[in-house]
């Protein structure tokens, strides 16, 4: 990371699936949901109803370039899908996101994936223009009534530990890693390397090259 430059975190699965945004948003739209109705009341004139605060949420677009330029300002770049497959994973897990942005905006919070959508513009071929919106996730809190000796009522509220966990049917390629590998330690045997290369062909066009950062489907079936 370039120093003095803010970052975009992003992880689930209890921390241990993450990644830096490569390229900061120019602009990101923070939006509250704080919604005050007016009405008006028969002789009483207008008046406002004070409603409760929903969930805020966050807002911007970025890219995912295929190279390294001048506006990346993470040490080590992936390829895009490597980041787009994590986004996807992650929202259809159904599961909340840690999101830090160490910025003028400041926020550690966790959020849903609202929407996510990608394209295709200029630049280097395969490079992924992306928006995303996120909703500000809170854990239902449990109230709790207890009755002291003296009869009186005691009320407390119980808050849950976000939990974000979710099983991994995907696998990041590390350096020293061939399917063969992947297979024995994932699936158990070695020789069912050949179903991971067929839900992956898209990406791997040559079973005995898999690069560092890609993203590998794994047998649902087989999953530990």
């Amino acid at each position: 990371m370039k120093p003095n430059t803010a970052y975009f975190f992003m992880s689930c699965d209890a921390e241990t699936d993450c990644f830096l945004f490569p390229v900061l948003p120019e602009k990101v739209t923070w939006t509250d949901s704080i919604k005050n109705t007016s009405i008006t009341v028969a002789s009483l004139g207008e008046t406002t109803v004070i409603e409760k605060k929903g969930a805020d949420t966050l807002s911007f677009n970025s890219r995912f370039p295929a190279v390294r330029d001048q506006a990346v300002v993470v040490a080590t770049l992936y390829e895009p899908s490597y980041y787009k497959d994590k986004l996807e994973k992650w929202r259809e897990a159904e599961k909340p996101v840690h999101f830090i942005a160490f910025s003028a905006l400041d926020i550690n919070d966790y959020f849903t994936i609202e929407s996510l959508s990608y394209s295709e513009e200029g630049g280097p071929v395969g490079e992924l223009a992306f928006s995303i919106k996120l909703k500000v996730y809170r854990e239902p809190k449990i109230r709790k009534i207890d009755l002291t000796p003296e009869g009186k009522a005691e009320v407390t509220t119980e808050g849950k530990r976000v939990d974000n966990s979710i099983t991994s049917t995907t696998y990041t390629v590390v350096k020293g890693d061939s399917l063969y590998k992947i297979s024995k330690a994932k699936l158990g045997d070695g020789n069912k390397w050949k179903e991971i290369y067929e839900l992956n062909k898209d990406k791997i066009k040559n079973p005995n090259v898999i690069k560092v950062g890609m993203v590998l489907k794994l047998p649902e079936q087989n999953k530990k």
